[in-house]
């Protein structure tokens, strides 16, 4: 979801208000309560929380205490716009004007807590909820004499959590992207064998047509890159800056599309790497064997661990991954992170796969997606025959945690580099 919309003169809410699940969760994490703070839709987690398809135009608080009844404050000038919000959660509405009455306000909202929850990051570890603006804590810890921590655990209970029925979307998603892989891969077969040219930026048009016509939105066109583009890991060819896709080239392809008319349906999002040859040379072999193999043992790790009842953070996941390829001697070619959160949003709100970029110390909790997908990329290495230069690959999966291990739903899995041509 965006971080700003246009806001309209009304609010709608969408969805029940899961208030006691709220409670009992701030109650297991120690928390007095969870302050949902908002400015014309700048944290998209309280919207979807109060199941609202926008902001207002000011800001407004919802405290949300481990027991007892919410408050909701607005201001006075949106005491309607907030009416059918108040009703739903049965909650009475309290309105300030002036900026003084504002810092009261939510003193009073804060009276009986010590430590509350907001959508803050310490030290930024998780930017994709680092949503409040630090004038907004700054005056929260002042006014309200309280400890205020990060709510990235509730946030992923109630927002990235999939439903059944939303985990259905996504399994129906990956057979058409699966399909849609396949078919491109059949393209540029045909392409090389016919002797017609066909570049990076066609064969994304190719793969953006054939989701669209398959009821799939992509959000943003897909990744196809061969060579040291490759070796970019979020190239996107354009039509004027295109690179022709030849025989005994290596093509990345990275694509990803949700039903295009369900709002709250799920990505599928996966990444295979072929030869557009006959025989895959042994040098790029062994990378691709390197990649599947850190894949594997991020799988291996969380499988065991989950199924053994063990917590498993984002952090370790990755790290597990990494190893394999630092083991290998290319560490500091792996240069992003494992896998991201996968949801509404190709990139959502729940566990990162991730101790490089950030430190994602959040745990795996059954119902949550993500990616995992390691990648080496040597922009300046030579292969093939003819010296051609420049070496990414990727092999990307999908995997939702279950109570006891995790499923991948993108099988099959890419075992070895795919030669498309015969």
């Amino acid at each position: 979801m965006p971080l700003l919309r246009q806001m309209p003169n009304h609010l709608d809410w969408t969805m029940p208000f899961p208030l006691p699940a709220i409670q009992h969760r701030i109650r297991l994490a120690g928390l007095d309560g969870w302050l949902l703070a908002d400015f014309r839709g700048t944290n998209p987690v309280a919207l979807h929380l109060c199941g609202l398809q926008s902001s207002g135009t000011r800001r407004w608080f919802l405290y949300i205490p481990a027991t007892g009844s919410p408050r909701l404050l607005v201001h006075a000038i949106e005491r309607g716009t907030f009416a059918g919000l108040a009703t739903s959660l049965d909650i009475p509405l309290d309105t300030y004007v002036g900026w003084q009455e504002l810092h009261t306000r939510v003193g009073e909202l804060l009276a009986e807590a010590k430590v509350v929850a907001m959508e803050f990051s310490a030290g930024n570890d998780v930017p994709t909820l680092d949503l409040v603006g630090a004038g907004t804590i700054e005056l929260v810890r002042e006014v309200g004499q309280v400890r205020v921590e990060g709510s990235q655990d509730l946030v992923q209970t109630f927002q990235a959590v999939l439903t059944p029925d939303q985990i259905a979307t996504h399994r129906a998603a990956a057979a058409i992207v699966l399909e849609t892989k396949d078919a491109a891969f059949e393209e540029v077969a045909r392409a090389i064998e016919d002797g017609r040219p066909l570049t990076e930026y066609e064969l994304q048009q190719f793969i953006v047509q054939r989701l669209a016509g398959k009821g799939l939105d992509p959000d943003h066109a897909p990744i196809v890159a061969v060579n040291a583009h490759a070796a970019d890991p979020h190239f996107e060819p354009a039509e004027q800056a295109s690179s022709p896709i030849r025989r005994g080239d290596i093509l990345l392809i990275d694509l990803w599309g949700k039903q295009a008319d369900r709002p709250d349906s799920c990505f599928a999002d996966v990444t295979w790497t072929a030869w557009c040859g006959t025989q895959v040379p042994l040098q790029v072999a062994a990378i691709f064997e390197t990649v599947g193999n850190a894949r594997d043992a991020a799988l291996e790790f969380m499988d065991r661990e989950l199924s053994n009842a063990r917590p498993v953070q984002g952090a370790q996941v990755d790290d597990a991954c990494r190893q394999v390829i630092a083991d290998a001697g290319y560490g500091d070619a792996f240069i992003h992170r494992t896998g991201h959160s996968l949801g509404t949003q190709v990139h959502f709100t729940g566990v990162n796969i991730d101790n490089l970029e950030t430190r994602d110390r959040r745990t795996l909790v059954p119902g949550v997606m993500f990616t995992i997908e390691p990648g080496i990329y040597l922009p300046d290495l030579p292969f093939g025959e003819d010296g051609r230069v420049g070496v990414g690959i990727r092999s990307e999966v999908n995997c939702l945690a279950r109570e006891r291990g995790v499923e991948v739903t993108t099988l099959p899995l890419q075992t070895c580099m795919t030669a498309l041509l015969a």
